[in-house]
């Protein structure tokens, strides 16, 4: 995920955008139908941004809290001026009811204009990351903060086609590898400087 989001900065597609869908207010959810609901849910997103004009770009992590539920937190490129307009639509794609005073069904987050720093980017980033299924060395090491989840049966995390390992592949981006390589994109106010890391034709 961390070259996903860094490729979208590099093509000028950068994830502005937190948003987050707490699944038990999708009407007819449940957690046996999550891969089904959800794969149909960011078709509907992607064919949304696409009316528009808006390149589809995201990716996404799948969570279950102990209060909230299964929820959904996806970061994308989505411009300000759109923001009220793709919460309507959301809660309508969805068939997401009235919250219930714990949690918002959808909650859009990005500061006033959006996550254009990089800082931005890559602390919402870590947060996504915070339930990883890795060592605690590998956490410290990245710096992200773990957090004790529950159990997600179906798959964790992943982005969009236009940010996958083989779009990546065919622009011929260099992939991040090495744990001070992840480090340095997930936690940029560390370093001195950023280095580019897309081929250059």
């Amino acid at each position: 995920m961390a070259n996903a989001m860094a490729f979208a900065a590099a093509r000028g597609t950068p994830l502005t955008v937190h948003a987050t869908f707490h699944l038990r207010f999708a009407e007819g959810f449940t957690e046996a139908s999550w891969a089904s609901f959800q794969t149909t849910f960011l078709d509907k997103i992607a064919r949304w941004l696409k009316r528009r004009g808006i390149p589809v770009a995201y990716a996404w992590t799948r969570e279950c809290g102990p209060v909230k539920g299964p929820h959904l937190h996806l970061l994308l490129h989505l411009p300000c001026a759109h923001w009220k307009a793709f919460k309507r639509f959301v809660i309508f794609a969805g068939r997401f009811q009235e919250s219930d005073g714990v949690s918002q069904a959808v909650v859009l987050s990005g500061a006033k204009w959006g996550m254009w720093k990089e800082t931005m980017q890559a602390g919402a980033l870590r947060y996504l990351l915070k339930s990883l299924d890795a060592s605690a060395s590998t956490l410290e090491a990245l710096g992200i903060r773990p957090e004790a989840t529950c159990p997600v049966m179906v798959k964790r995390c992943g982005v969009s086609t236009t940010l996958a390992q083989k779009a990546r592949r065919e622009a011929r981006w260099i992939e991040l590898r090495s744990l001070p390589e992840l480090h340095g994109r997930l936690n940029p106010a560390n370093n001195n400087q950023v280095e580019v890391r897309h081929a250059v034709a």
